[in-house]
């Protein structure tokens, strides 16, 4: 009853700030509810039919182990098969759920730096970004959960809480490159008061030391394949499926975007650095920007946690410019309604303009692809539509540099220039391989009008630019 009495009292204490704070995770229910609302699972983006179909097949304990998606999130699909929830729960409803719950850790370590207009602003500036908006609807599913745990971490650390530890492990388990900043901006912080924080910094060093052990034990191949990923970057392997640098936003379009976002974090940096316990976040933001500007690895979704590490700072100079109105109770008024209306304006928009990331004719040969029985394999040429026919249609998916791939570097740019001819003979000589196979091509980028050209080659489907032609083998 105590604790209901205070959170009573704090409420009354300023019904301005709570009630647009409440607004403020409508706003984000309804922007980052809508891609499934309107679309079901074709609403989000790239990964999507990835973690579908990997979660799916995690049937086992040891599964957890050989996934290529992390621990925990592999753990809880083990649970939810082994209990027989649905899927959908775990894909989707925990999805939404993180990517609003993240403007909590979000609020409460603006708070701890800056103060509760500060973290207003920040869920405020959260709630209406493009980098975050993109990053949710594109299905960063493990970035999204992770970025929770690396919040709160940061958050804790700052209150030397014992929940660091916990919230550090639960990071570790979740997404490896989110604990790399993690560990460089706190590592780096504590060795300024080393001593001082003896030992509370020896067990954090200990408990990551071990979390690494444990990982490299019992699922090494996450950490074989990010140094292999970091490895091709520094050599300067070619590669041509983009993942060495991350399928999400390139820096250009995060400046051309939201460059005032980062000009006032910069400044807020720079106002705000002899406040020592920013040090491990603003030192995380330097580390991330060297990894960005330096294309080390990952660069591109890497720009997701920068946005958000830089966002407390850019609250915190808004708030700075904005003092002296805020300390007029009607303006301060003013500039919550002024809140509420852009917030309004902004989540409309987005809701207006959300579309499907493949057509409902693509959804379609989907389908149909499901309901081929004389077949397990599907061959998709354009990497676009890869995870989803993975996802979607049950089939062993073929490709160029992905899942079971069929080419080298070398071979898919041969296709990519061939003419007509060359590419149809390529894609005949994959059936002496495979036998009879199905060729997946959605509207996205250049495709084939492969009927009539080989009775080896017929075309069961094409509605809208989706085609779906069936190809057997010479001696079929």
């Amino acid at each position: 009853m105590e604790l209901v009495a205070k959170i009573k009292r704090e409420l009354l204490s300023d019904k301005w700030f709570y009630t647009v704070f409440g607004l403020m995770i409508v706003f984000l229910i309804c922007s980052r509810a809508v891609p499934y609302v309107l679309y079901g699972p074709f609403g989000f983006g790239y990964d999507t039919g990835i973690y579908k179909k990997t979660f799916e097949d995690i049937t086992s304990f040891s599964d957890i182990f050989s996934s290529q998606v992390y621990l925990l999130p592999s753990f809880f699909a083990w649970l939810f098969n082994l209990l027989h929830l649905p899927m959908g729960i775990l894909l989707y409803g925990v999805h939404i759920f993180a990517s609003v719950f993240l403007a909590i850790p979000l609020y409460v370590l603006t708070k701890e730096y800056f103060g509760k207009y500060a973290g207003l602003v920040a869920v405020m500036i959260f709630s209406i970004s493009y980098v975050q908006l993109f990053a949710s609807e594109f299905y960063l599913y493990k970035a999204v959960i992770g970025a929770v745990f690396m919040l709160y971490a940061f958050y804790y650390y700052t209150k030397k809480s014992k929940l660091f530890f916990l919230f550090t492990g639960l990071l570790a388990l979740t997404q490896l490159p989110q604990l790399v900043l993690l560990a460089f901006g706190v590592g780096l912080a504590s060795l300024v008061e080393f001593k001082k924080n003896l030992k509370f910094n020896l067990i954090g060093i200990g408990i990551v030391m071990a979390l690494i052990v444990f990982t490299f034990l019992f699922a090494p191949q996450h950490i074989i394949n990010a140094w292999n990923i970091i490895y091709a970057r520094m050599t300067g392997v070619t590669a041509y499926d983009m993942h060495q640098s991350g399928l999400f936003m390139p820096f250009v379009e995060f400046l051309y975007n939201e460059f005032i976002l980062l000009f006032l974090a910069l400044a807020g940096i720079i106002f705000s650095f002899k406040q020592k316990q920013t040090w491990p976040l603003i030192f995380a933001v330097f580390f991330v920007l060297f990894i960005i500007l330096g294309r080390i690895f990952f660069e591109n979704r890497y720009v997701m946690e920068m946005e958000l590490m830089i966002t407390p700072f850019a609250a915190f100079m808004i708030v700075r410019m904005l003092d002296k109105f805020l300390q007029r109770p009607k303006l301060k008024i003013v500039l919550a309604v002024l809140m509420v209306v852009i917030s309004i304006l902004c989540t409309v928009y987005y809701v207006v303009t959300t579309r499907p990331a493949i057509s409902k004719y693509e959804i379609w040969a989907l389908d149909v692809l499901k309901s081929k029985n004389d077949s397990d394999y599907v061959f998709v040429t354009n990497t676009f539509y890869a995870p989803w026919a993975y996802g979607f249609t049950g089939k062993t998916i073929i490709s160029a540099g992905m899942f079971e791939s069929v080419w080298d570097f070398n071979q898919f740019i041969q296709y990519q220039k061939g003419n007509d001819f060359q590419k149809m003979q390529m894609l005949l000589d994959l059936s002496r391989d495979y036998g009879k196979y199905y060729l997946f091509q959605g509207s996205r980028g250049s495709s084939l009008r492969l009927n009539d050209r080989s009775p080896l080659i017929k075309e069961v489907f094409f509605a809208n630019g989706a085609k779906i032609y069936e190809i057997s083998p010479p001696d079929f």
